[in-house]
């Protein structure tokens, strides 16, 4: 019997008296993959964290043996194995990667350090890295991270990871922040990963069919224990658990009901109108001055009352610049914008501050939106202050109470701060936020992608249930189509920029007649599918 690469007994993760892990043990071999699942606060971030001594400050870890390569190790060891044997992808690019750097000098210096390349060399080998992972256009690979978009940062983030050739790599939602299609190419760069250099990996996620597609065997957590276990066919073809069957009960498509109009408001003017809209980013120098590319192209867009709208498309096809286009935040862009129907590209930044509490947004990265310095209380009631009708103290503690309740948190999250709270707990908070104004028009950017498929069914229902009671307008902006599917009654579709379909959201993705949305449909990992047709149909090039 070969030695393990890494085994674990024993582990316990403990914050003051509260045991937030117990009992976990887990045995990797080389070249095996390992799926880690369970929703949101399960303990699946503190388990890898727990393997590389990350733990955040004030949290205690326990275990009988951490042993590598059969020895096992003391804490000064374990931090020789960290970046070089053993990599980590952590679940929020945006705050690991370095945001006054460029994307391309960045991984040039981790591959100088590890001493894979020289200095001469190292731009060349950082490009190749970068164009394996869909990074391939120039300003992509020389941007900062904040000009990507939230996929195109994961695969820098990946980019990162990779180029040590670690034994093991442990990634912790490496695909949360991607479409299906680049899903499936980060999935398939991975295991092959895994198959040519004999590498192991951790993968973490909160979808059951994802895992079941790509790793040897599963663990399932829940509130810090491991629930079941086994092989991936195993668990996914007859889960145990009562978890593991609502998991995967989540993960269907065709069990998606759709989303349903909401009640007409007779004579209504539209909430938000755009015509002739274009935004532009810089694309370099010539002799002639700047050059300008076009980002977004939208000829003519309108949304009433309690109207919801679902965008999809592929990461970089133009869908977070839409949304930050609809509510005026891009620096270059034409054309006109009403919203409640009134002209906001014409008028003056005092009129539209008095109609921009009217519309919110849930940003797709919540590490970035919540204040790291404020707790959760300051927060919620920094924004509550700001509401149309004046609230007293005790009111906005009780609204406050209320929102955290909506997303299916308590009173305890008050005093905390964000850093104590796990990715999908993260998304949650910033979704309160959002509804403190009880805004008219709410744009979701990725706002269920840290989720996991339990937690996004309650946001869904809340923001359907808003929608329905209040007239709420809804953009929802996401590369996972259940959730259109089950919240949404229309579907826009975008390819670089550019509107390729429209329509029904049930019409749609029965029915889809463009190839950015086939592509969508078909790149969604199911077990029963041969892996080879989630991304046979990609190319290395394409974005």
């Amino acid at each position: 019997m070969s030695t393990p690469l890494l085994q674990l007994r024993e582990l316990s993760v403990s914050a003051g008296t509260t045991r937030l892990l117990d009992a976990i043990d887990l045995q990797l071999a080389p070249g095996e993959c390992l799926g880690i699942l369970g929703p949101s606060g399960s303990g699946k971030s503190l388990t890898a964290l727990s393997l590389i001594d990350l733990l955040p400050r004030g949290l205690t870890r326990r275990y009988a043996q951490l042993a590598w390569r059969g020895q096992d190790l003391s804490a000064t060891q374990l931090s020789a194995l960290r970046g070089r044997e053993i990599a980590y992808v952590f679940q929020d690019a945006a705050s690991s990667l370095h945001p006054m750097r460029r994307v391309l000098d960045q991984l040039s210096e981790t591959l100088q350090y590890h001493g894979l390349a020289s200095a001469r060399t190292a731009a060349d080998a950082a490009r190749a890295q970068l164009a394996a992972l869909g990074l391939d256009q120039p300003h992509w690979q020389e941007a900062y991270p904040h000009q990507l978009s939230g996929g195109q940062r994961q695969r820098a983030m990946l980019a990162l990871a990779l180029a040590p050739q670690p034994a093991l790599l442990l990634a912790d939602e490496p695909t949360s922040a991607l479409d299906p299609v680049l899903a499936a190419r980060v999935r398939e760069l991975l295991l092959g990963e895994v198959r040519r250099r004999g590498m192991a990996l951790i993968f973490i996620s909160h979808d059951l069919a994802l895992l079941a597609a790509s790793c040897d065997r599963l663990l399932v957590l829940e509130a810090g224990r491991i629930v079941e276990q086994g092989p991936a066919g195993a668990v996914w073809a007859a889960p145990q658990h009562p978890l593991t069957r609502r998991l995967k009960d989540a993960v269907v498509l065709d069990a998606a009901p759709g989303g349903e109009p909401a009640a007409a408001v007779d004579g209504a003017a539209p909430l938000l109108r755009a015509q002739r809209l274009r935004v532009q980013q810089p694309a370099g120098w010539s002799w002639r001055g700047r050059r300008w590319r076009n980002t977004l192209e939208l000829d003519d867009f309108a949304l009433g009352p309690g109207d919801s709208l679902g965008v999809v498309g592929a990461s970089g096809s133009g869908k977070s610049t839409l949304a930050r286009a609809l509510l005026q935040l891009c620096a270059h862009q034409q054309g006109q914008l009403s919203w409640f129907g009134q002209r906001v590209d014409a008028c003056g930044e005092a009129e539209r501050r008095r109609l921009r509490p009217g519309l919110q947004m849930v940003f797709q990265d919540p590490g970035r939106s919540l204040d790291p310095m404020l707790s959760i209380g300051s927060m919620l009631e920094q924004a509550l202050r700001l509401a149309p009708q004046a609230l007293d103290a005790d009111a906005r503690r009780q609204r406050a109470l209320q929102l955290l309740q909506a997303v299916d948190l308590g009173a305890e999250a008050l005093p905390r701060y964000p850093a104590q709270f796990s990715g999908g707990q993260k998304q949650r908070l910033a979704i309160a936020r959002a509804l403190a104004l009880s805004p008219r028009l709410l744009v979701c950017d990725e706002a269920t992608s840290a989720l996991d498929v339990l937690t996004q069914a309650q946001i869904v229902a809340l923001l359907d249930r808003l929608r329905r009671s209040q007239g709420l307008t809804l953009v929802v902006i996401a590369h996972d189509l259940t959730v259109l599917a089950r919240l949404c009654d229309q579907l826009l579709v975008l390819d670089q920029g550019r509107v390729v379909e429209q329509g029904r959201v049930q019409d749609c993705l029965r029915g889809a007649r463009s190839a950015a949305l086939r592509a969508l449909i078909d790149a969604r990992p199911l077990p029963e599918r041969p892996a080879a047709s989630a991304y046979s149909t990609v190319k290395p090039g394409e974005n």
